[in-house]
């Protein structure tokens, strides 16, 4: 969901499903703490939404806007294992996450301060937070996940908020 802050009357999100692929790390402490980690993940998705919306209150009939682009994002933070030597293991995980739009593609943003180009690249900082289960596969890991990410610009032009369901393979 990309909410866009002052920005249209009407419209105030976008939601879209989005496909994503990333690669992380696990740092463990096994002497500290078996159950605490320390989880590091760079992210790529590609975007694209479209909705209508009212411009103005004497418009009669709703203009089509469309945004397109890439995100690079980032997320570091803990990660608990509830019994991270069974079979199946309950995992929390929290931390900071950042978002970075590439290549953006907007179209029918007139009347809003999000269409302005003197700012092109927009960096989004924030937090998730999220659980899932570690399915111990031989010596690997298949880990599914579900988590909700929310990131803001410091300029105050657009909100990221995301829900996901996530599966990874840990070697």
């Amino acid at each position: 969901t990309l909410p866009l802050h002052d920005a249209l009357p009407i419209l105030t999100s976008m939601n879209t499903a989005v496909p994503e692929i990333g690669i992380g790390v696990d740092l463990a402490f096994p002497r500290f703490n078996k159950n605490l980690s320390v989880q590091a993940r760079v992210l790529l998705s590609r975007w694209s939404m479209s909705d209508d919306y009212i411009a103005r209150d004497s418009d009669t009939k709703p203009t089509s806007i469309s945004l397109k682009y890439w995100d690079l994002g980032f997320q570091v933070g803990p990660a608990y294992s509830f019994l991270p030597q069974s079979k199946f293991s309950p995992v929390l995980r929290a931390g900071f996450a950042m978002e970075t739009p590439l290549g953006m593609k907007k179209m029918n943003f007139d009347y809003s301060a999000f269409d302005s180009e003197d700012n092109p690249t927009i960096q989004a900082y924030g937090f998730y937070v999220g659980g899932g289960v570690d399915i111990a596969i031989q010596k690997h890991i298949l880990r599914v996940t579900a988590e909700y990410q929310w990131t803001h610009s410091p300029n105050d032009e657009v909100d990221f908020g995301l829900f996901a369901i996530k599966a990874g393979f840990a070697f």
